[in-house]
Order: C-alpha cells, then structure tokens, then sequence
C-alpha cells in the first residue's frame, strides 16, 4: 500500500485540550431513529438531485464483520487512542472511551453497520476539495456546512452526518461513493480527543486517506486495491461503514423499522422509496403489513418533537380510509399553496398534525388540543416556495420549524415569524372547521342521552364513545385545603380574603379562616370553611360541548355522599390549569330535571348519582380543554 495512505495524524498548536463529543451528543438518545431519518433524507437529497421522475430511491441496512486485521491502518489508530489515554487525570467519560476502545481494536472482528444507497447521485466533489460547494468536503471535513443540489433538500446544517458516529463504539466511520459521473472515494473519519504522541500535541479528528501536497485527498478506485472488499462498491451511490456498532437484532431493528414508516410513509406510499432494513423489504406493497408488525408501540424519546405511535392513524388518514376526511388545498394570502388532510373517526385517538416538507420527511408533531373532536391531520406545504422557507426555518435536528434558529436579522425574524404563524393558523382555523359540532339542539340531547347509557355498560376497550371527548385528564385527589368562601344561610359561597395556604397542602386548623356566623348556629360563633375534592372518579368525566352549552357526564367512588358541587376549570396548550370561563347562565341536572343553584361560577347541591349528568349554558359561545373537579364544602368548628 501506498505509504501516504493511512490515518493521518495531525500536529496542532493549538490551545486547549478536546475530551468530549459534543457534536455527537444531541443524536445519543434515539440515536437510531435519529441515524434512520438523517440518512435516508441525505440520500432522499441526493436521489432527488437526479431528477428521475420515474425511478426511486432504494436504501439498504446490514451487518458486516469485518476481520480486525483488515481494519484500515490498525496500527496507527491505536496510537492516536493510546496517545489520549497516556494524558494524566483525563476526564472519566473520555478515560472509558479510551479503554472501551482499545478493548475493540484487540479483538478478532468488528461489527459493522452498512448504509447504502441505490439510484442516487452519489456524493458529488471529491475531485474538488478547495470548493467550498464540494458535497465531498463537506461532509467528511466541513462542519456546520452542507452542500446540496436542490433548494428543497432537507439537510441545511450540516449536523446529521454526525449521527452515525453517535452509534459507533470508536467514534469511527467509513465512506465509500461512486458519483453520477463516474468519480470514485473511499475515505474514513475518527471524531477522537486531544492526542499527545512524544510530547507532540494532535488534533482529535483524524482521516484515514491519501496525502498529496500534505492535504489529505481521499482514496481513489486504483488507491483502494489494498482494502478489503466490503468497503469497495461497483455502482452509482453512497455506502456508509459504521464502525463497531452493538446491535441487538430484536430491538435495533424493530425501532428503524418504526423510524423508517413514521418519517417516510408518503414517500414510500408514493413509490419514490424502498428500504431493505436487515433483510426486512420496506415498500408500498408491504408497507401496511410492516406497520401491524412492527409499529404496535412507539419509540419514547424524550428529547424529540417526533412523537411515535400514531403511524396506523395518519396512513389511513393519507389513504381516505375513514369515514370522515377531507383534503384541503388552498392558496393562502402571505404565505403560498398549502395542503392539510385530515379525518375523524372512533379509532382515532389524540389531536395531532404531522407536519411534513414536500420531499416526503416528517419535520415534528403537532398538538392541538383545542379541537371539538379527537383527530388525525397530515400538513404539507403544495409549492417550492413555501418548502424552501420552512426548510429555512429548520432547527439542526429537522425536528422543529423555529425561525428564532436560523434568522439573525432582526426584520426578516419578524416577518419569517409572521408568515409561519400564518400557516399555523391556517392549520388549526381547517381542524376547528372540520372538528365543530354542527348539530341540533334536539340531536345534541339525544346524543348525550345514548352517551349516558353508554357509560352504563362494560368498560371495555373494544366500546366505542361516538361523542367528542374533550377531556383528557389525568385526575390526583386532593387533599383538604382552606376555601376562599363562606357559606351564607342559603348555601352559597362568599369571596372572602384567604389566608395563605401551608405549603404541604394539610389544613393546619390553628391557622383556618375563621368567620362571624349568626348566633342561632351552633358553636361558638366562628367557623373554618374548607373544600374537600373527591376526584376518584369511577366514571371519568366526558365533556361534548356545542356552542354555549356544554354536558358533562361523571361518577364519583363514594356514593354515601348526598350532595356535590362541581368546579370547571380550563386547560391550556401548555398544560396551564386556570378558572376563566365566562359566566354560567344556568345548570340544570339532567338525571333528575331539576335547575341548580350557581353561585361564583360553582354549580352547588347536585345530588349525587351513580352517573351524574349535568348541562351548563354560558352567557355567550366558548370551546375549551375543560377540567372537571368535585368538591364538598364542611364548615369545621373551632373547639
């Protein structure tokens, strides 16, 4: 081999020590949905660039060992390694890497993940590393920087060719490309630390390639006759080697799968995509039965605006496959054409949009909890301009449009926001039109009567509520707290000045509100009011609202109690618990026909059912995420 070919390692000067990846960090958690979407995209780019109307890109995901002895230039890589973990009092997360790694490279084989694309352009420049344009050096030497053919492509920061490396043990990666035009390279990156090797300082990240005019070049055809053959490649495309992968076939694959069909389904449904995921084949064809096979739970992460799960529900909503759907595509004043599909139905559960680009990757999720009905909605932008714009607006994980990231001039932030808030309010004022419920007052009684003998029946999962459930809530009993209020003769309440409550939330009685009460009362004249909240409920509130009237229907655990008032509290999209809602007209208890007293907004004295049913008119229209709380009131003597 060609003494010039091998690790090269790099002298600095430089000030300053390197014991961390931090450009790797942010793809560690869900690192394989992660590497999933951000390879596919980059290979969606470059199939695009090929403007092959007819074709499609085809992808394909294996594991290779490779023999250690055939690892390219073994020897020096391991002296960078040793060079790092010779350095006194490293830091204890780069002393494990260093061990961990040393540890790989004695063994007999390497794992291997191999990426792979077919019918793309390949990676263009290798031939032309002073031009900043060259998709070659931007992808093995540039960072930040991301050169793509089409205004369209998706990547724009440069930062998901850093995924990969997320999942190899060393750090390490391997690429090998043939490109459009016959070009071939085969070169490696190793994202390492702070080297020091006879006292002489190196650079962290080293490249396994040729040197020419002491600049590394990348190895062509004729250079790779000495390198074994899983890094060579015959046709048009891009191969990735991930070096030293742990791969747990039942859990690995199953959650690539997952990313594969969440992100790409459009494109797949479309026939532009193709994924052979571990023998797995990931087309059109199979694709509904890949999602009853692969896709029964999500992926959790935590630290992704991907929310995973809701796959079976936005296929069929793409399809037309519910009863209920509608497309709509409109041209939209400020902003461009935009396109929304969206459904109803019993099967669906949640409010969420998943917000795509054109080029067929899902960007994030989008709840939108004010919606009448629970629904399912696919956005899409319908022209380039308005994909080149929120392809401008992409935060570094294509997982968020956020014009704070990428726009620095303070006029051009403002009106990039005013313009994406635009397409935001498109998108919730088609879901409130297509989720409103447009009915009779007549169909709305009889709606909520057939609801009431639902709740009556077997709590099973299979019984399907065909009326709108607006509430969501996860109830916690509360314990006992000071009231604001004292009760009057009548049994209303009267605001009063509270004290402040105990932070605990026990109710210390040497501290409660103490108020004059007339002298015909028993006791020594003064009173400690306070609220107690039964909110086991055996039946969950279920809210259907329809223009200033709303019904709730719900039972409590403890049915020895007689009486109840009812509290009814807001929820905002940012989870915010508030008591605004407009004033109550009237409260009627439709399981005994009687009205109910209202007194501050509380709906006081219903007696307690086993199913209790009440409709409360607002003094004007109001739709909400509503919050329903049942309280007593006890006026506790001082002794």
């Amino acid at each position: 081999m060609n003494n010039n070919i091998k690790w090269q390692l790099r002298p600095t000067y430089t000030e300053g020590d390197k014991f961390h990846n931090g450009d790797t960090e942010i793809f560690k958690s869900g690192k394989w949905a992660f590497l999933t979407r951000e390879v596919i995209q980059n290979s969606n780019d470059a199939f695009d660039s090929m403007k092959d109307e007819s074709g499609k890109l085809v992808m394909k995901f294996s594991m290779e060992n490779l023999p250690i002895n055939a690892f390219p230039d073994l020897e020096n890589l391991k002296k960078h390694i040793n060079g790092t973990y010779s350095i006194n009092n490293l830091p204890e997360t780069c002393k494990s890497f260093c061990e961990s790694a040393l540890k790989t490279l004695s063994r007999e084989s390497i794992k291997i993940m191999k990426i792979s694309d077919f019918n793309t352009s390949g990676v263009l420049g290798s031939n032309d590393l002073n031009n900043i344009k060259s998709q070659w050096r931007a992808l093995i030497y540039d960072e930040g920087n991301s050169q793509k053919d089409s205004r369209q492509a998706a990547g724009s920061f440069g930062l998901g060719k850093n995924a990969p490396f997320a999942l190899s043990g060393i750090n390490t990666v391997f690429y090998t490309t043939k490109d459009k035009d016959g070009l071939y390279a085969f070169e490696g990156v190793a994202k390492l630390h702070t080297s020091y090797i006879d006292d002489q300082k190196y650079e962290p990240k080293i490249y396994f390639s040729n040197l020419y005019n002491n600049k590394t070049i990348p190895l062509n055809y004729d250079d790779c006759k000495d390198i074994n053959d899983i890094f060579k490649r015959d046709i048009k495309g891009t191969d990735i080697f991930i070096m030293d992968v742990d791969y747990d076939e039942d859990k690995i694959k199953k959650e690539m799968i997952q990313a594969v069909v969440e992100n790409f389904f459009i494109r797949i449904q479309n026939c532009k995509l193709e994924v052979d995921m571990f023998g797995e084949l990931i087309n059109k064809d199979s694709l509904l039965n890949i999602v009853m096979k692969y896709c029964d739970q999500p992926i959790e992460y935590t630290n992704s605006n991907i929310r995973y799960g809701y796959i079976k529900q936005y296929l069929n909503t793409y399809l037309g496959k519910y009863e209920k759907t509608k497309i709509y595509n409109e041209e939209v004043p400020g902003v461009g054409k935009l396109k929304l599909f969206i459904a109803i139905d019993p099967d669906i559960n949640g409010k969420w949009v998943a917000m795509f680009r054109t080029k067929g990757m899902k960007i994030f999720d989008y709840n939108y909890r004010l919606a009448q009905q629970q629904f399912s909605a696919i956005f899409m932008p319908d022209d380039p301009d308005v994909d080149e714009f929120l392809r401008s607006i992409e935060n570094p994980t294509h997982d968020l449009f956020d014009p704070e990231i990428r726009i620095s001039d303070k006029d051009k932030k403002i009106i990039a926001q005013q313009r994406y808030d635009k397409i935001i309010n498109w998108i919730k004022g088609k879901i409130v039109e297509f989720t409103k419920i447009n009915v009779d007052e007549q169909d709305f009684l009889d709606g909520m009567e057939e609801y009431i003998q639902l709740l009556d029946e077997d709590e099973s999962k299979e019984r399907k509520v065909k009326q709108p459930d607006i509430e969501i809530i996860s109830y916690e009993p509360k314990k006992q707290r000071i009231n604001m209020s004292i009760l009057d003769n009548a049994g209303s309440e009267k605001l009063v000045e509270p004290e402040p409550e105990p932070d605990d939330g026990i109710i210390d009685h040497t501290n409660s509100l103490e108020v004059s009460v007339p002298n015909d009362e028993k006791g020594s004249g003064k009173q400690s009011i306070v609220k107690d909240y039964h909110n086991n409920f055996s039946v969950k509130p279920k809210i259907i609202s329809y223009n200033n009237t709303l019904r709730t229907a719900f039972g409590i655990e403890n049915l020895d109690i007689d009486t109840i008032n009812l509290e009814i509290l807001t929820v905002g999209e940012d989870d915010n618990i508030s008591d605004f809602i407009p004033k109550i007209l009237k409260a009627v208890d439709c399981v005994n026909n009687v009205e109910l007293k209202v007194d501050n907004n509380k709906i006081l004295n219903i007696k307690n059912e086993k199913t209790n049913v009440i409709e409360i008119i607002f003094e004007r229209d109001f739709q909400a995420k509503y919050k329903i709380s049942v309280y007593t009131v006890k006026a506790m003597e001082d002794l």
